[in-house]
């Protein structure tokens, strides 16, 4: 067994199990959260009013759109000028509006007249029938320095009023829950699942390394066979043939053999005299 890819294999099965996990919980968490706000009753402020108070609240202080109004008539443009027909009608027969800061003498009226068609898709609530005819407190594009705090609207005739903000922020993070979920529990079942498995699987039927050589004794000598049945010869290494019968080695003493006294030459006298 292979004990790293072991641990790893089964640390990435753990993770992506949790992925899954937390980013099913996560998706469905925002599909309940989206299918709340679809079931709202009243997503508006204030509807068909003629006064209200609304709070503008910034809190990251990086501006807001504001305040929307709109009356419940179709929003269309019969006479091609770019311009619904209702919002130039509410206006042109004495219709207005007033947002002002409470409690502030004097304030400005931070109501602005937007009459212009939207593109399809850009204000639901118009996509929905409805006839946009101005917003107060936008201050993302400078036209308004509303700053924290209660505004007061009056309108000559019933508006509807929604503060904008809020509904975007709530259906940014319900949608931003919704696909990051999705795409945490995706990435974690289709990639660190099979991943973990694999891993831990190799794991489990390779091992770890080569097996250890055994250590050679220093000193010893050692043989290595050939075919013929004896070691090759290596540089500068002394080699010993056996000694063989008779042979006189370095290390084997020399035998020598007793003298043998050599016999005289024999003397004229010692022959035997014949006839003279």
């Amino acid at each position: 067994m292979n004990k790293g890819l072991t641990i790893t294999g089964a640390v990435f099965l753990v993770l992506s199990l949790l992925g899954v996990v937390v980013g099913g919980a996560m998706a469905s968490n925002s599909v309940a959260s989206l299918e709340d706000m679809d079931e709202l009753e009243d997503p508006w402020n204030y509807e068909n009013a003629t006064s209200g108070t609304i709070t503008y609240d910034d809190a990251d202080g990086m501006g807001e759109l504001g305040f929307y109004f709109y009356i419940d008539t179709p929003m269309k443009d019969d006479d091609g000028d770019g311009e619904g027909d209702a919002c130039v009608a509410f206006f042109d027969d004495g219709g207005s509006v007033s947002v002002t800061r409470d409690g502030e003498t004097g304030a400005s009226n931070e109501f602005t007249r937007d009459c212009s068609m939207p593109e399809p898709g850009e204000d639901g609530n118009v996509d929905q029938g409805m006839t946009r005819i101005g917003y107060a407190c936008n201050t993302l594009s400078e036209d308004s320095d509303c700053t924290n705090g209660d505004y007061s609207f009056t309108a000559s005739s019933g508006v509807h009023v929604m503060y904008v903000d809020p509904v975007l922020a709530a259906l940014v993070e319900g949608l931003g829950a919704l696909f990051g979920g999705g795409a945490l529990a995706s990435a974690a079942a289709c990639c660190g699942l099979p991943l973990g498995l694999i891993l831990l699987i190799v794991g489990l039927v390779t091992s770890s390394g080569p097996a250890p050589m055994p250590a050679q004794a220093y000193g010893q000598a050692t043989i290595m066979p050939t075919t013929l049945g004896a070691a090759p010869a290596v540089p500068g290494m002394q080699t010993y043939a056996p000694a063989q019968p008779g042979m006189v080695t370095a290390e084997q003493p020399v035998a020598h053999a007793p003298a043998v006294a050599e016999p005289e030459a024999a003397k004229p006298w010692d022959h035997a005299e014949g006839p003279l």
